[in-house]
């Protein structure tokens, strides 16, 4: 089983078994997490196509959530040493080259900035406090052009998968829920959120793949216990957050057991 993300599988902000991954392994599934922050679709479909070929995997899971969809795209986003999706070239996935500047090879001298980029992530942590619209789904009213975008990287997306050595039926989606909204009170995903995931959810069934939708899950267990499933700092699922995304998993019977 490899399960593919980016900070969520990556999970800085747990120990090492806290993660959903972890806990699975622990409950005798093989688990390869294959993560990295920043990534997207795009990035996920690099990675499932390698991982299939080194791990030799029988099922891919992936962790879906909120930004993943239009930061797939090229002329959206394009970081250095990630994958995305050209969408003026048919969605053709491309890496785009990583080169360390040299004031990037200066700074990397100091202890303390490596510890601030690798333990706090702090160039993330940076971003949100300067344009907080920019990781706030909330602000889109799912129309217009984010939308639109976001629904060419899907497309794009599922017609990657069709090209790496798995049936459907061995890939699963665990959708994030829209934890704004649950803790606000509210039943369903809104604006952009719901408008997105509603189309990636038709997307998934169209092309045979497995759901596990948090989105009630998550909704139903804060409504009786009232305990956030992130830490307020940041927006990736905490310990408990796992834990809960691990119990539904193992209820999907999508995994495969150590002993298989």
């Amino acid at each position: 089983n490899c399960v593919i993300d980016d900070s969520y599988v990556e999970a800085m902000h747990v120990n090492a078994e806290d993660p959903f991954h972890g806990i699975l392994s622990g409950l005798g599934f093989t688990v390869y997490p294959i993560g990295i922050s920043g990534s997207s679709l795009s990035q996920y479909a690099a990675f499932a196509k390698w991982a299939i070929s080194n791990f030799k995997c029988k099922r891919l899971l992936f962790v879906i959530v909120i930004n993943d969809f239009d930061e797939s795209l090229i002329s959206y986003k394009k970081n250095p040493g990630y994958h995305y999706l050209d969408d003026n070239n048919n969605g053709e996935l491309k890496l785009i080259p990583y080169q360390v500047s040299g004031f990037k090879s200066f700074l990397r001298k100091f202890a303390l900035v490596n510890y601030l980029y690798d333990n706090l992530k702090i160039t993330g942590r940076v971003n949100r406090f300067i344009n907080p619209k920019r990781f706030d789904s909330r602000n889109a009213d799912g129309q217009g052009d984010k939308l639109m975008l976001s629904k060419s990287a899907i497309d794009y997306f599922f017609h990657e998968l069709k090209t790496v050595n798995l049936s459907s039926n061995q890939m699963a989606m665990v959708l994030d829920g829209d934890r704004h909204s649950i803790y606000d009170g509210y039943e369903n995903r809104k604006g952009y959120d719901k408008s997105a995931y509603n189309y990636f959810v038709a997307r998934s069934k169209e092309n045979g793949f497995s759901i596990i939708d948090m989105q009630p899950v998550f909704k139903n267990t804060y409504s009786k216990k009232q305990k956030k499933f992130n830490y307020s700092f940041d927006y990736p699922w905490n310990e408990y957050g796992h834990s809960v995304v691990a119990e539904e998993i193992v209820r999907s019977n999508l995994l495969f057991r150590a002993v298989d």
